[in-house]
C-alpha cells in the first residue's frame, strides 16, 4: 500500500488540540460544526520506526481511509505525559472514517513506562521526573519530525501492506 499524502497538520494531545480538531472538522467560521456519519472505513498500522541518527526507536500508529483516491491530509498526533500510541484510538478512528490519515507517535521516555510499573505515589513522581529530563524535551520534537520524513518514504514506497 502506498500513502497518498498531501498536507501535515501538526497537533499535541498536550496544547491545544480541542482547537485544532474543530478547526478541521468545521466547513467554515459561519457553519457551526455538526458530528458526520464516517465516510469511509478505517485501517490500522503500527509501525516500530528506528532512528539511526538518535539511535532511537519511533512507534507508530496509523490510521487512514481502507478507500478513497487521495491524497489524504495527515494529522501527526503527539500524546500527553504518560501517553502512548495506543491513546486517543477514537481520534484517529474519527479522522480516518472522515478522509484524513491520523499518525499517533509514542515518545520514548515521556510515555505510559514512564508511570506503568510504579505504585501509587510513586507515579506522580516518575511523572514529575520525565518533565524535568531534558532529553525528553529535546527528543519529542525530533521524534514528529523523524515520523514526517518516514510518512514520505511511505509516500513514495510502496510497502507490503
Amino acid at each position: 500500500m502506498r500513502l497518498p499524502l498531501n498536507v501535515v497538520w501538526m497537533l499535541s494531545a498536550a496544547v491545544g488540540w480541542l482547537d485544532v480538531s474543530t478547526a478541521i472538522a468545521t466547513n467554515s467560521e459561519s457553519e457551526p460544526y455538526r458530528a458526520e456519519t464516517a465516510v469511509n472505513s478505517v485501517e490500522v498500522v503500527r509501525y516500530d520506526w528506528h532512528d539511526p541518527k538518535r539511535g532511537r526507536k519511533v512507534p507508530a500508529k496509523i490510521y487512514f481511509p481502507e478507500t478513497g483516491n487521495g491524497p489524504f491530509q495527515v494529522i501527526v498526533f503527539s500524546h500527553g505525559l504518560g501517553g502512548s500510541r495506543e491513546g486517543y484510538e477514537y481520534l484517529g478512528r474519527h479522522w480516518a472514517g472522515r478522509g484524513y490519515v491520523s499518525v499517533h507517535l509514542q515518545h520514548l521516555g515521556s510515555d505510559d513506562a514512564v508511570w506503568r510499573d510504579a505504585a501509587g505515589i510513586e507515579r506522580t513522581k516518575a511523572l514529575r521526573q520525565a518533565t524535568v529530563n531534558p532529553s525528553n524535551a529535546i527528543n519529542r520534537p525530533l521524534d514528529v519530525s523523524f515520523a514526517i520524513d518516514q510518512l514520505e518514504k511511505l509516500h513514495r514506497e510502496p510497502s507490503p501492506f
